[in-house]
């Protein structure tokens, strides 16, 4: 959706057995533009680009860019870190492996609990 709401690409009308595929223009925005104006490119360049289709890119000067960026950013999933990162903690905390099972049933014991709630 874009910024006031409006649908502006539906996915439900992306059928990926038919022979044509929709353009990716379809798919940005004003709101989405960022990252590519951030790599010095134009609305007209990223426009030309994007109306092309996917053969032709590599022809584009923007694609190999943004292309070069897409391959070396670096992604890290937080939440799954963060959650390796607790449990790390966790286990270097307790000594005993009895303190640790009780410890780990008593929070499964409240998630079940609050899922009842909820």
């Amino acid at each position: 959706k874009t910024y006031d709401g409006k649908s502006k690409f539906e996915l439900e009308t992306l059928d990926f057995e038919k022979e044509t595929v929709p353009s990716m223009a379809n798919l940005v925005d004003n709101l989405s533009t960022f990252i590519f104006l951030s790599l010095g490119m134009t609305n007209q360049n990223l426009s030309d680009w994007l109306v092309l289709p996917e053969q032709f890119w590599s022809a584009q000067s923007c694609f190999r860019a943004f292309k070069i960026f897409a391959e070396n950013l670096a992604v890290v999933n937080d939440n799954a870190e963060r959650s390796v990162g607790m449990m790390q903690q966790f286990i270097h905390r307790d000594k005993l492996e009895e303190q640790k099972q009780n410890c780990l049933k008593a929070v499964n014991l409240q998630r079940n609990l609050s899922r009842k709630e909820g």
